[in-house]
Formats: C-alpha cells, sequence, structure tokens
C-alpha cells in the first residue's frame, strides 16, 4: 500500500485500524491524529493546471516567434509537442528532459526544410546519386 492509498484511506474511513501485508495494527490516538492531519493537508493540496490550460500557456509561448516561422510551421509544431494520449498527464513537450523552445524551433525549421523537399527527382539523378553513374 503507498503512502496516496493509505492517506486516501485515512480522509475517506477515519479509524485507528488499518490493514498492512494482511495484518491489522493498532495505532495510538496521537498517532492517528498525526495522519489524519498529515492527510487532509495531502487532500486539500491545490491541483495544478489543467492540460487544456497547460496547452494554452505552450501556444501563447511559441506565437511571439509569429515574425520568424509562418503559422502553418508554427501550428504543425503546436501538434506534435502538444500530443498526449487519451489517459496521458503529460504532453510530449512535458516529457523531454529538456525543452528549449526556441532551439526546437530552430531545429523543426531546419528540419522541415528536409520533410518538405517534394522535389520530383529524374531516374537519371536517382542513378547518379545512388550507383555514381
Amino acid at each position: 500500500m503507498n503512502a496516496k492509498e493509505i492517506l486516501d484511506k485515512w480522509v475517506n474511513n477515519v479509524e485507528s485500524v488499518f490493514e498492512h501485508n494482511d495484518r491489522y495494527l493498532l495505532y495510538s490516538e496521537r498517532e492517528v491524529l498525526e495522519m489524519i492531519d498529515l492527510a487532509l493537508k495531502y487532500k486539500s493540496k491545490p491541483k495544478g493546471k489543467t492540460i487544456e490550460e497547460r496547452k494554452e500557456d505552450f501556444r501563447k509561448s511559441i506565437e511571439k516567434y509569429y515574425p520568424n516561422f509562418s503559422l502553418g510551421k508554427l501550428r504543425e509544431f503546436y501538434d506534435y509537442w502538444t500530443e498526449h494520449g487519451e489517459n496521458d498527464k503529460k504532453m510530449r513537450f512535458e516529457k523531454e528532459k529538456s525543452f528549449g523552445i526556441k532551439r526546437r524551433l530552430a531545429t523543426w525549421k531546419a528540419n522541415s526544410k528536409k520533410w518538405d523537399s517534394n522535389k520530383p527527382i529524374s531516374l537519371a539523378s536517382k542513378m547518379k546519386k545512388q550507383f555514381g553513374v
């Protein structure tokens, strides 16, 4: 049983007995009151921002780069980095160990030149590139 489960149990079922490793342990009244106090502090702790609020903060932080990047590129960047699963608590950019928006946008811009190159390649240039002919 982890600490959160223990605290939840104390808040929801204020008792002086709880199960631990299939044994019942008795606590003194002082210990019970300390646990209840700790649990109430834990329960009343303010929650962080929702994913939607954090997405909005991220959008605001990248919109200042608009003059240097097209709206389309910024939208692609935003969509990619704010991606998250249905039950995820974090977006893609929040899972990164380090994330500098300016540096990531510069990399995004450099890579988009490679990704966006839709030039048709002739058979002759393919042969030259592949075989050195």
